[in-house]
């Protein structure tokens, strides 16, 4: 009876092995995908930690109807690092819209992936997603508007770890950039919209809570909020 079972199961086994052996091989791929996905996740989140503490990324962004006069105070008075930067959109010759943003000193300092950082007038630091998808090389020029500027560095910005054009965006744009010049660059363009990047000092308390505190400061010294954005 016991051979007879035996060759039943080598039977059953034989008809039915391309479902067994299916079986097995997904069982190894789930496994394989589930130990990447782990192990992104994982370097991702390092990635995250590292960009908040090493190069600042900003707890929140704002426009207001009107231009903070005075920085300092109003950095003592939210126990806070504030930014002014400058930023707009320009279409490339190739189609590509990219988006340039002004050199930070304090929040959200670019993370030179390669090359270096601005130095100078006419430099310019490339996301690295812009110049892997275009072949661009350190040296190379970009015609922007009616400047030519030099590429220095590739980087990445800690608020646009992943660069989405707008906040309804669920992945990015394929003609989508990002950029970095300097505060001098910035000054011979007559388009730039200035924004605010604030980083609350205290990374133990709530920044959503610090960003309701925040708001309600701004709006007792008379300044309009034009766009919030938490990150």
């Amino acid at each position: 009876m016991v051979m007879a079972l035996n060759k039943r199961i080598k039977r059953v086994f034989l008809e039915n092995k391309a479902q067994y052996i299916g079986s097995i091989v997904l069982i190894i791929l789930s496994t394989y995908a589930f130990t990447l996905m782990n192990q992104f996740a994982l370097n991702f989140g390092r990635l995250v930690d590292e960009f908040q503490t090493e190069y600042l990324q900003e707890d929140a962004a704002f426009t207001t109807e009107s231009e903070i006069d005075d920085l300092p105070a109003l950095e003592s008075a939210a126990d806070a690092l504030i930014e002014e930067g400058l930023t707009f959109d320009v279409t490339l010759a190739g189609g590509q819209t990219v988006r340039l943003f002004s050199q930070n000193d304090k929040i959200n300092i670019p993370a030179i992936l390669e090359g270096t950082g601005l130095s100078s007038s006419g430099q310019l630091l490339l996301g690295q997603y812009f110049a892997t998808a275009d072949d661009y090389e350190i040296g190379d020029q970009i015609q922007i508007l009616d400047r030519t500027f030099t590429v220095v560095g590739f980087m990445t910005r800690p608020n646009f770890i992943y660069p989405v054009q707008s906040e309804s965006d669920l992945l990015p744009q394929p003609t989508f950039r990002t950029a970095v010049i300097s505060q001098e660059d910035f000054a011979a363009f007559d388009q730039a919209t200035p924004f605010y990047a604030v980083k609350f000092n205290n990374a133990d308390q709530n920044p959503l809570a610090r960003s309701i505190q925040f708001r309600e400061l701004l709006s007792s010294r008379g300044l309009n909020i034009i766009q919030w954005t938490d990150i």
